[in-house]
């Protein structure tokens, strides 16, 4: 028992000799073999069982308006010899705020309601239709479910499934989401990826799924409803003015035809009329008609110019990469999972036998 005591310590600093530690891992070459093979045999298992997967990427360059900054930086001196540039407002939603308009409930089941084409089927079918009925989840999928993922099956299996998706409360929607929409985002997180790139300034629209068709559409659905969102949010407050304005003109048009009417039918009962009253009542009526006018042409110039402002307002996207159907699978890589069991083996094996090697050898270490 000393003697192997001592095969383990230096005798002169009583620390761990490295040279015995390797000499003895050599001899336990066998096991450390063992272990490599059986690793590699359930690599290859793995390998072989994990299910296709396709993934499609899109990139997508929105067009931000430079002039704000031009504004900005002469504004004033041109404010001093009586020019106005104007203060352009750009995009009200800067590209760094898209992954917060991907997290939100609106554009998470709006993608839900997107329509995709599988094999299966003739017709397509929406995402949440096919996560929910038609996906067909691998053995890996379902082991992780059941270890990782089984303590929020069981918390599920006591929540209520028994509310409205979308409700609505006067002109607000108030949205929540049920435990299959629940499940499909989560699946959608993991498989749909959407990122805004801070330097080269552009967004990566990338998505993974079981059938390349599949995941070429996920990406042009979620470019397209990403694209809808953010001209949507940036030329709101646009087509909230475009839309006072207008309604503004119909009264104004309906005022200036009323006093259209009123004038011709005064002047056509009085032709011959030399009455000072009949000439007041007329400059009266004129003056009703004349201002009647002015605000339906200038309403009507308001009008044109908020059309252009909401064109202005616009973003406007340059598709730099579109999504392709991919024609290899992206995973699994069986060469990498392969590789990564034998060194997962030889991992485990020599932690295993250095732990028994050396607990005996510290413990005496600590005693001492």
């Amino acid at each position: 028992m000393e003697n192997e005591e001592v095969k383990g310590f230096s005798q002169k600093n009583e620390q761990i000799d490295f040279i015995n530690v390797v000499n003895h891992l050599v001899k336990k070459k066998r096991v450390v073999f063992k272990f490599m093979i059986i690793f590699l045999i359930f690599g290859i298992f793995f390998a072989f069982i994990a299910p296709k997967e396709f993934s499609s990427t899109a990139i997508i360059l929105p067009q931000i308006s430079s002039q704000k900054g031009l504004s900005k930086k002469y504004s004033n001196i041109a404010a001093l010899v009586g020019i106005n540039l104007g203060q352009s407002e750009g995009n009200k939603i800067v590209p760094t705020l898209y992954p917060i308009i991907v997290a939100g409930a609106p554009f998470q089941k709006a993608i839900l309601r997107k329509k995709i084409n599988i094999q299966e089927l003739d017709e397509s079918v929406t995402i949440f239709e096919y996560l929910k009925t038609y996906k067909k989840y691998g053995l890996l999928y379902t082991i992780k479910s059941y270890t990782i993922g089984l303590p929020g099956k069981i918390i599920n299996l006591f929540k209520s499934d028994d509310f409205l998706a979308i409700s609505k409360e006067g002109d607000n929607f108030l949205y929540r989401y049920s435990k299959d929409e629940k499940s499909c985002i989560e699946y959608l997180d993991e498989h749909l990826d959407i990122a805004f790139n801070d330097l080269d300034g552009y967004i990566s629209i990338s998505a993974t799924m079981d059938e390349p068709l599949a995941a070429a559409q996920l990406v042009k659905n979620a470019q397209d409803l990403l694209q809808y969102f953010i001209i949507d949010y940036n030329i709101v407050k646009s087509k909230d003015e475009l839309k006072f304005i207008e309604e503004r003109l119909e009264v104004a048009r309906l005022d200036y035809i009323d006093k259209r009417s009123r004038l011709g039918a005064f002047r056509d009962r009085n032709k011959n009329g030399i009455r000072s009253t009949t000439s007041n009542r007329e400059e009266q009526l004129k003056s009703e008609y004349d201002l009647s006018y002015y605000m339906y042409s200038e309403l009507s110039s308001q009008r044109e110019s908020a059309k252009l402002q909401v064109e202005k307002d616009t973003p406007i996207f340059t598709e730099l990469q579109p999504a392709l159907i991919s024609s290899e699978p992206s995973a699994p890589n069986k060469i990498f999972i392969i590789l990564g069991s034998l060194v997962l083996g030889v991992f485990l094996s020599v932690s295993l036998i250095l732990y028994r090697f050396l607990l005996p050898l510290l413990k005496k270490q600590f005693q001492k």
